[in-house]
């Protein structure tokens, strides 16, 4: 099987490059040909490192006529000449695969006209919802709104990271088209230790936005209050560092890799905290969204804390599976129940489990990838 991918260049990191590479990865070590056609001016190197040949489309011929970027006939003449190279450079490969998100949706463009020019057939993964994430006046993004469309509609086969994102853009989401992100797999399970007992830390892991901080503050000094240790393992910014100096919390900066956050993460916690805002409205995205760090983490099998609004996607999923310690913003006692479970040997162990058994079914790599390439 010959497998083309367009879009963000995949590697390690956070975010859609490191799932598409995933991805990649296993479709490479079941046989398939990769192929990457990358956005301009990102490292390759890991690509490289797998053998996957990579390209770049040329920004432009001597003969073809000027493109600005916006909408009108030289968008469509060039996405129409961009396809034609895909199919010099490509020949005709058995799939295409394209992440469209927020900050990556030209070569998912080109994607959408070369599969509909080559007829080879194009599966899309899906995890933003632009209209949670404005990028100009009103018209730009109704715009926006409008070529996505388009471009999902030249798919086979489209995924989405929640039910809510499908319905966002117009779609039923259910086990057809619903796909959570990949987790790297392989990761060491975390035992009970005897310091759980004392002062169990529990660690948020991942980017944060200032929206996030004043309900963070709230989380962390119930936590303080009930015995506990709140670990952040994020980029600090200096509004952020000067919040966790004014308030019980340790920051760490991010680690180099994936790898080294989990080993990081499972050498010191005693729980994993995955909480939001107050309201949806201050995070819009958290309607649709699926945080992919829950499904990475999960791996340690670790207890886990939610903290989210009502209206997120998060919160609905896990009450729809009746998960432990999902809690509203404004349940006090639901964190220090929390902290007194990770004290207790027997208490931790079921919290463990439900983590455990998501991690082994619904947020397995193996499960997740077999759902993607029996459609590709």
């Amino acid at each position: 099987m010959h497998l083309a991918y367009f879009g963000q260049t995949p590697g390690q990191g956070t975010g859609s490059p490191i799932t598409i590479f995933r991805h990649l990865q296993r479709c490479a070590q079941s046989g398939a040909r990769i192929t990457v056609v990358a956005e301009w001016g990102q490292a390759a190197d890991a690509c490289l490192a797998e053998g996957w040949a990579v390209h770049h489309l040329p920004h432009r011929r001597a003969w073809w006529p000027p493109f600005s970027g916006g909408e009108g006939w030289s968008r469509t003449l060039r996405m129409r000449l961009w396809a034609r190279e895909c199919g010099r450079i490509l020949g005709q490969p058995d799939a295409t695969l394209t992440y469209l998100g927020l900050h990556s949706g030209l070569l998912s463009e080109v994607a959408a006209h070369y599969a509909r020019a080559s007829g080879v057939p194009l599966s899309i993964l899906v995890h933003d919802d632009v209209r949670a994430f404005p990028p100009g006046p009103a018209e730009t993004l109704e715009v926006l709104v409008r070529r996505y469309r388009w471009i999902m509609q030249q798919a086979r086969q489209l995924w989405f990271v929640s039910r809510e994102l499908a319905g966002a853009y117009g779609f039923e989401g259910g086990p057809q088209n619903v796909l959570l992100p990949i987790p790297a797999g392989g990761t060491p399970r975390v035992a009970w230790r005897p310091d759980f007992a004392t002062r169990p830390v529990v660690v948020s892991a991942g980017f944060l936005y200032e929206q996030q901080y004043p309900l963070l503050r709230r989380v962390a000094r119930l936590i303080d209050r009930a015995g506990g240790q709140l670990l952040l393992l994020t980029c600090a910014s200096p509004a952020l560092r000067d919040l966790c100096a004014r308030e019980p919390i340790t920051l760490h900066d991010l680690l180099p890799t994936n790898r080294d956050a989990l080993d990081f993460v499972g050498q010191r916690a005693a729980g994993f905290l995955a909480a939001y805002c107050d309201r949806v409205d201050e995070m819009p995205w958290i309607r649709s969204s699926f945080p992919s760090k829950v499904v990475e983490f999960s791996q340690l099998g670790l207890p886990m804390l939610f903290v989210a609004p009502e209206e997120s996607a998060i919160y609905q999923w896990n009450a729809e599976r009746q998960m432990p310690a999902n809690l509203l913003p404004d349940d006090e006692a639901g964190v220090a129940d929390f902290i007194a479970a990770l004290q207790q040997r027997e208490t931790w162990e079921r919290l463990a489990h439900a983590t455990r058994t998501l991690a082994d079914t619904e947020f397995s790599p193996d499960h997740i990838q077999r759902r993607l390439a029996e459609r590709l």
